[in-house]
C-alpha cells in the first residue's frame, strides 16, 4: 500500500479448480482485510489461484 493511504476495500480475480465435466470444484474461504497484516487484503481458496486487489485512498 502506498505511503499516506488507507485501505478502503479489495477483491480478487480467481482461477478456480474445475472438475473434468467443467463444474467448479473450488471455494473462496476468505475475501476480507487481512487479520495478520494491517492495511492488506487477503483471499484464500481451497485449491485455485487468485489475484488480489487492494483499494486505497488518501
Amino acid at each position: 500500500m502506498p505511503a499516506g493511504t488507507t485501505l478502503v476495500g479489495g477483491g480478487y480475480d480467481s482461477k478456480p479448480v474445475h472438475l473434468g465435466n467443467g463444474a467448479n470444484a473450488d471455494t473462496v474461504n476468505a475475501n476480507a482485510p487481512s487479520a495478520s497484516k494491517p492495511n492488506t487484503w487477503a483471499v484464500r481458496m481451497d485449491g485455485g489461484r487468485a489475484k488480489v486487489y487492494a483499494m486505497c485512498t488518501t
